[in-house]
């Protein structure tokens, strides 16, 4: 795993890229702070030899809150000339106390990542207990 401090918060953002760049196959990624920022480091260290698909769950509050949508559809169209499918559904209400990473080759359970970025103490946890992702999508609302 990784730990977060707030005597590092640029190394913070580094474990947080090295997470996401060791993904294969696809990210789903749970968060339901999930912020604009969080497009922007995904944006920067995907690889398209190596993801093929995005997923992002997030709460409505927060995308209320970001008004993202002409960021996101600009990541989706850029995503999608490199090949990558980018797509991001809405949960009414929280289903998760914890915040996940999941690829085909890993799952990670990661503090909110607003918190990663303001420097606060935390930790991601490689682990083998997968949450049901799937389950969270197909009764999430879909966005753009």
């Amino acid at each position: 795993g990784h730990i977060f401090t707030p005597q590092e918060p640029f190394s913070n953002v580094v474990k947080l890229r090295e997470i996401l760049r060791a993904c294969e196959e696809y990210i789903w990624w749970e968060d339901p702070h999930f912020g604009k920022r969080a497009l922007e480091e995904l944006a920067s260290v995907v690889d398209p030899a190596k993801v093929r698909q995005i997923r992002i769950l997030l709460g409505k509050q927060k995308y209320e809150e970001e008004k993202a949508d002409r960021d996101f559809k600009r990541f989706r169209d850029e995503m999608a000339q490199k090949g990558i499918t980018v797509e991001w559904r809405i949960t009414e209400r929280a289903i998760a106390h914890d915040r996940y990473v999941l690829a085909a080759n890993l799952a990670y359970n990661l503090p909110p990542v607003n918190a990663i970025y303001q420097g606060t103490y935390g930790e991601a946890l490689l682990t083998t207990n997968r949450p049901p992702f799937e389950q969270w999508w197909a009764q999430a609302s879909l966005v753009g």
